[in-house]
């Protein structure tokens, strides 16, 4: 009986979730009744986490399976809250075109992030969906802004304080000139890497990344903090 009776509720909350009435209904009730003895997960958690991946990336049928279980493992395994995962991560791939097949190996890229900086997973999922837009612009893929937002705050910079100098950095870029804005901010980072004169190499942080930001991007990285050798992928390898 009470079995039963959680999944009457599940199907409330799936139908609450996405509005589904009907077949519709009914078809997404099946494949979260099929993905709940997969998983460990409570019912409730798992009919959330099924409406939520339903409603943010338009999945039914077993992709929908597929891609919800994929959600619920990685937050069982690193922590995160599953539903704040969904939302921050379908915005976040919609920002830089990423296929929703793709999921699997986006939460990959963001485990194998948030592990080599020590970085919490979740926080670099949010900042990836407020910021996502910026380093679109900037023009870096998915994977090669959550390595740099990972080696950034792995290093003890906050992303905040870096942003709005970035922001400035691309306004005088593009009033320049300048249309390659991604190689133009890695070769300012190289440069300050290379600049020995501590003062100079503030001087040129500063213009780079804005005076908040500066002094700790300065030490970073020519410490070593931030890898730039490999501007591909900002030193960490996210495939």
């Amino acid at each position: 009986v009470k079995i039963g009776d959680e999944f009457k509720t599940a199907s409330r909350n799936i139908q609450a979730g996405t509005g589904a009435t009907g077949v519709e209904l009914e078809a997404l009730t099946q494949e979260f009744r099929d993905l709940a003895g997969r998983v460990p997960q409570d019912l409730g958690t798992v009919s959330t986490a099924i409406a939520d991946v339903n409603t943010e990336m338009g999945l039914t049928g077993d992709d929908l399976e597929t891609t919800t279980k994929q959600f619920l493992d990685m937050s069982r395994i690193m922590g995160t809250d599953v539903s704040s995962s969904i939302r921050d991560v379908a915005d976040t791939m919609a920002i830089f075109g990423v296929d929703t097949s793709e999921t699997g190996a986006t939460l990959d890229a963001l485990a194998k992030a948030s592990q080599v900086s020590g970085v919490p997973m979740g926080k670099l999922q949010k900042q990836l969906r407020e910021f996502g837009p910026v380093m679109k612009n900037l023009g870096l893929s998915f994977n090669e802004s959550a390595a740099l937002f990972a080696q950034f705050e792995g290093a003890g910079i906050s992303i905040t304080r870096v942003l709005p100098g970035i922001n400035a950095s691309m306004r005088r870029l593009a009033e320049s000139g300048i249309t390659d804005m991604r190689t133009a901010m890695f070769e300012g980072m190289k440069d300050i890497q290379n600049t020995e004169n501590a003062t100079e190499a503030l001087n040129k942080a500063t213009e780079l990344f804005g005076a908040e930001g500066a002094q700790r991007m300065t030490v970073a990285i020519q410490q070593g903090a931030l890898d730039i050798e490999k501007s591909d992928v900002i030193g960490l390898v996210v495939q």
